[in-house]
């Protein structure tokens, strides 16, 4: 008999060495399951809300038609989504141009007033998205196909020259709107493990970054103010917003000894929500070109050196391209709409071994698919004295590999070492004329 009295089934202390009865599986399956569940639903709140930014363009569409040469949509403070959703709420619901341009932030400046003849609005539109490869401009022709918003006659189709790496080529960047990479999303060779791998690493730090626990309080902020940054719309060039009127609780709590934190929530705040005095803005004007205030452009007196990149330039990457423009050529032939591509120049030293001699042969092969290609990349040394490359003779590129051996091409033709504007689109406009198209507006020149 026990001396200290009946024994119990259940002790609060198991004795040294024993073992515990096994809690019930179910039970442990239930909690482990609901704690999965909990913790993955706080997260996705804690990432949708502080992702949450008042979108005063999705309850304001811009339509770009109505607008005047004498007026912009402010875009200074949205992020890499903005311009497309802005463009994508127009297309999807206005009446398609003659002439369409696709591109990068490039392309940006290129505007109506390139053309040699009168245009509006309507006849051309500037589809630029800042940050977009050659890769999502397929998906974007995809999506206008699919929406009825591809242009009437003519689409010019920006191919990056290749010193701005594969990302901008034959990648996907993901700053676009999701609509415009679901058509996409499970084609063959477009899902790898390297691609669920970019995705998973974009996840993660985005995941990281959104979880600072400022940004989850300016994301509460936003939700409640809901449309209250009211800086943004329909601008008169050379009117500049108000600037903005800061909270009274921000001043309070410095006083309170937080400076430091609100210093960095003030900042994100004035970036959504006002404009500090002297600062730069930028819109879109009535063509989607970009509208920004003044500034001197800046004149490149020399070469710049070439880039430098981890990049991998193989028989693969040119394919690659190829095949992307086939499939825009594709749907240009469905639609009854004609495809110009064009390389831009770069105001670079020509290094070998960067990408110049697989966009050579890609410029090759597209046209002997019968694609129309303008290319005004330089040439190399070696290059200049030669009558062809790659069986192609180009006197358009000549010219331009001129412009740049002499100078001018700087000096006329590029706002910097790698952005054109409306001087450079003329001579392509013309080019373009001179092959086959736009032969209704332009005389091609003698």
């Amino acid at each position: 008999m026990n001396p200290q009295g009946t024994k119990t089934k259940h002790t609060a202390y198991p004795p040294s060495g024993g073992t515990q009865e096994p809690g019930n599986p179910k039970t442990n399956f239930r909690s482990t399951v609901l704690f999965i569940l909990i913790s993955a639903t706080l997260l996705s709140a804690i990432f949708i809300i502080t992702g949450y930014r008042p979108d005063y363009y999705a309850k304001n569409p811009v339509n770009f038609l109505e607008m005047s040469p004498t007026e912009y949509a402010l875009t200074t403070g949205l992020d890499d989504t903005g311009i497309p959703l802005i463009k994508q709420n127009y297309f999807t619901t206005s009446p398609a141009p003659s002439v369409g341009l696709y591109g990068h932030h490039i392309i940006r400046s290129v505007s109506r007033f390139a053309f040699p003849f009168d245009t509006d609005n309507s006849y051309f539109f500037n589809y630029y998205v800042p940050h977009i490869s050659l890769r999502e401009t397929s998906a974007l022709f995809r999506y206008q196909e699919e929406n009825g918003a591809l242009p009437k006659d003519l689409a010019i189709v920006y191919i990056s020259h290749p010193y701005l790496g594969l990302r901008n080529l034959t990648e996907y960047r993901w700053n676009m709107p999701i609509d415009f990479y679901l058509n996409s999303s499970f084609m063959v060779g477009v899902i790898s493990p390297d691609r669920i791998r970019f995705l998973w690493n974009g996840y993660m730090s985005r995941l990281q970054f959104r979880l600072d626990w400022k940004h989850l309080a300016y994301g509460v902020f936003n939700a409640v103010l809901d449309g209250g940054c009211n800086k943004y719309g329909i601008y008169e060039i050379g009117q500049v917003p108000q600037p903005i009127s800061l909270p009274v609780w921000i001043e309070a709590l410095k006083r309170f000894g937080m400076a430091s934190l609100v210093n960095k929530f003030e900042a994100v705040y004035i970036r959504d929500c006002g404009i500090n005095t002297g600062q730069r803005l930028e819109g879109l004007k009535q063509d989607g070109s970009l509208y920004s205030t003044p500034k001197a452009d800046k004149l490149v007196t020399s070469p710049v050196p070439p880039p430098t990149s981890d990049d991998v330039w193989t028989s693969d990457v040119t394919i690659s391209i190829v095949a992307i423009a086939e499939e825009i050529q594709a749907i240009g032939d469905r639609n009854n709409l004609d495809i110009v591509f064009f390389i831009p120049p770069r105001i670079a030293h020509y290094a070998p071994g960067l990408g110049h001699e697989q966009m050579d042969r890609a410029v090759s092969l597209m046209r002997e698919n019968g694609f129309s290609v303008l290319d005004t990349r330089q040439y190399s040394m070696s290059q200049r004295g030669l009558t062809a490359i790659n069986n192609d003779v180009d006197p358009f590129r000549r010219r331009f590999d001129s412009l740049y051996t002499s100078g001018e091409l700087r000096k006329k033709y590029m706002t910097d070492e790698e952005h054109i504007n409306d001087n450079y689109f003329r001579e392509i406009i013309r080019e373009i004329s001179s092959i086959g198209y736009l032969q209704d507006k332009i005389q091609s020149p003698q």
